[in-house]
């Protein structure tokens, strides 16, 4: 057989001219099982290859899919911790933007409420010191332990101080009274205590005299409808009296909140008489709320 190009004798199995390379055209019966054996193998191997191609493809794009998966979910825990960071930050922000404001004001404000009459105490606001704090009241200078609180009470022209948690409170006051006197007439004091109680329908205890922590106490029970004072009279100096009410949550007597107050008396000093708490010329708040309580009785009355 010869090539039909060329005219080179091929030989019976050649597929291609071994001279000029030209495909040789098979003769009708010619055997064509390596031709077709080469065409299955290149068929199959094409498949194979488009397999290859796409099963790389399926798994780059699951990869794909894994990695946005993953990104994403990165991306909510972010979002969430920096939502929690912020919360927390103005939380905080706020918190210390008010305690500035307190400190500048220079007042807190106490839970507890008790009636303004006689044998309460009115609400003690003041601001908690850090440290042991200086009050000039009455002619003294006192040092308010730094874990009680205090406010003035122009009212009744006293020191209402109390504990931070507001389980008691104290309302001071100072008179020019030799405590020496007092203690010797102490008896009258109850009498004239009753007499003046009289209109609150108050019952007032026999004193007795106690020493605490090194300072003698005249001391007093009153009952006022059910609530009960404690009235503690102490001398400041020779001609100096501290008078304390005290009444607590357990409404009771309770003799040991004055181990709380008593640093206060032993450490006051006295200065002069000038009193930063006096009210102008010579009407006393006392007076006042006498009249206006005169008033309300002499209404209900007609």
């Amino acid at each position: 057989m010869n090539c039909i190009k060329c005219g080179a004798n091929l030989g019976e199995n050649d597929v291609f001219c071994s001279k000029c390379g030209t495909r040789v055209q098979k003769a009708e019966g010619y055997n064509t099982n390596i031709e077709n054996e080469g065409m299955n193998y290149n068929y199959e191997r094409s498949i194979n290859q488009q397999s290859n191609v796409y099963s790389q493809q399926y798994r780059n794009n699951t990869s794909n899919k894994d990695t946005v998966k993953v990104c994403v979910i990165i991306l909510i825990i972010v979002v969430i911790l920096v939502a929690v960071c912020f919360g927390f930050y103005s939380v905080i922000s706020i918190l210390n933007k008010k305690n500035k404001m307190q400190e500048a004001s220079g007042t807190t404000t106490s839970s507890k409420t008790q009636s303004e009459d006689l044998t309460s105490t009115s609400q003690v606001s003041n601001t908690q010191k850090t440290s042991t704090y200086k009050v000039n009241y009455a002619g003294f200078k006192l040092y308010i332990p730094d874990d009680l609180i205090y406010e003035f009470n122009t009212t009744n022209d006293a020191i209402n101080i109390g504990d931070a948690l507001s389980s008691w409170l104290a309302r001071l006051t100072i008179q020019k009274l030799p405590f020496q006197q007092l203690k010797q007439n102490r008896s009258y004091i109850r009498s004239n205590l009753e007499e003046y109680l009289s209109s609150y329908n108050a019952s007032v205890s026999n004193p007795t005299l106690e020493t605490i922590d090194g300072i003698e106490f005249i001391l007093f029970e009153i009952d006022l409808a059910g609530t009960h004072e404690l009235l503690a009279v102490s001398g400041l100096n020779s001609m100096y009296t501290a008078c304390t009410e005290i009444i607590n949550e357990n409404n009771d007597y309770d003799k040991n909140i004055l181990k709380d107050i008593i640093p206060i008396l032993k450490t006051a000093e006295y200065e002069g008489e000038s009193r930063n708490l006096e009210t102008n010329g010579k009407i006393k708040t006392t007076d006042i709320n006498k009249a206006l309580q005169k008033a309300i009785d002499e209404q209900t009355n007609e």
